[in-house]
């Protein structure tokens, strides 16, 4: 793969592992989300947001696969 095409698989990489972080933080204990500062409203945005990098996401893999099967011809 050429270094921009690495550069693609680590941009992918790294927002998977956010999209982690953000997935668990939200699927925690409501408790724990309505005992601390978050507004109803913050978390609606945070959950926009997860939905948002998943759409992304799935744009960078869509993008790998093309690097992929162009490599393999």
């Amino acid at each position: 793969m050429q270094d921009w095409q690495l550069r693609v698989v680590e941009e992918y990489q790294e927002l998977n592992e956010k999209i982690k972080k953000l997935s668990d933080f939200l699927d925690s204990d409501t408790n724990m989300l309505s005992s601390s500062s978050l507004t109803t409203d913050q978390v609606h945005y945070m959950t926009e947001q997860l939905y948002s990098m998943q759409l992304y996401s799935n744009v960078l893999i869509k993008r790998i696969h093309s690097f992929k099967e162009a490599n393999a011809k």
